[in-house]
């Protein structure tokens, strides 16, 4: 997908994370160490989990809708996500990107989880003042 005028830019990359460090390798990392946080709907059901990472200078929290995602504090992260997310954004990054330089790459991310097909989150925007997506370009790897 390409649409200039609304700066969307869409990939689809099927064998992305190819051979031994791949998808399932990180997917069952993050599920292992990730501070999950459980979002509850509406209905009073789960919909989805999600985590938050930061690294450097950044301390934020995370806002979007009614939801507010607390910065993890320290003695509640396993220090093995921090490890795991700085690796998996350079793998990421220094394939989709390869010129920028490492101060170009995201500070942080939201994670989202669904235990299964009864979870999900709705249509949105990813217009969050914090990632500045309504002023810039905003990278969101998915």
């Amino acid at each position: 997908l390409w649409d200039s005028g609304r700066r969307c830019f869409a990939f689809h990359w099927p064998a992305f994370l190819p051979k031994k460090v791949n998808r399932r390798y990180y997917f069952e990392a993050l599920y292992g160490v990730a501070p999950w946080q459980q979002l509850i709907g509406p209905g009073g059901d789960v919909v989805r989990h999600t985590a938050w990472y930061v690294q450097g200078k950044c301390k934020c929290d995370y806002t979007y809708g009614c939801e507010r995602i607390p910065l993890p504090s320290a003695a509640s992260t396993n220090r093995g996500f921090g490890d795991l997310m700085e690796e998996l954004t350079e793998r990421v990054f220094r394939l989709v990107c390869p010129d920028w330089p490492r101060e170009a790459w995201p500070n942080s991310a939201n994670l989202n989880l669904y235990a299964d097909d009864s979870q999900s989150v709705g249509w949105h925007s990813d217009n969050e003042f914090l990632f500045r997506g309504m002023d810039d370009d905003c990278p969101i790897v998915s």
